[in-house]
């Protein structure tokens, strides 16, 4: 039998790769995105009319406010809601992710179909061997 450690990892990278797929999950919703897209830079106004400036319910603006502040992904700083640390690394994980989809599918576009289906497989079969 497969030691489960050696396949699931350790305690702490489990916390850790669940705390970013909830980010994910949570950012797949558009509410959150608006909210957590609003917040780079100088930050997000914290005031009584912000959810409507942005198009949100109030019970949209204030739920998913809260639930990226649970996750670590934004904090209050005075009148603002501004990005965390945790916030910064999930993005350069994105551009990284998402560089290397590009570098892996971007160059498939010339491909024949029978050929692109082929390679996707392939890929496919090498994620699968590397779960081992």
């Amino acid at each position: 039998m497969r030691n489960r450690n050696y396949f699931w990892g350790t305690r702490k990278q489990k916390k850790i790769g669940l705390s970013f797929l909830n980010a994910l999950n949570l950012l797949s919703k558009e509410d959150a995105y608006i909210i957590f897209y609003n917040c780079a830079g100088n930050g997000l106004y914290a005031r009584t009319n912000t959810h409507s400036e942005l198009g949100l319910t109030r019970k949209q603006y204030y739920t998913r406010t809260q639930q990226l502040s649970d996750l670590g992904l934004i904090e209050k700083k005075g009148d603002r809601y501004i990005h965390t640390f945790r916030a910064s690394e999930i993005l350069k994980m994105l551009k990284k992710g998402l560089a290397n989809y590009e570098a892996v599918y971007g160059s498939l576009g010339n491909l024949s179909k029978e050929e692109f289906n082929r390679t996707i497989a392939q890929h496919e079969q090498i994620e699968k061997f590397l779960k081992l």
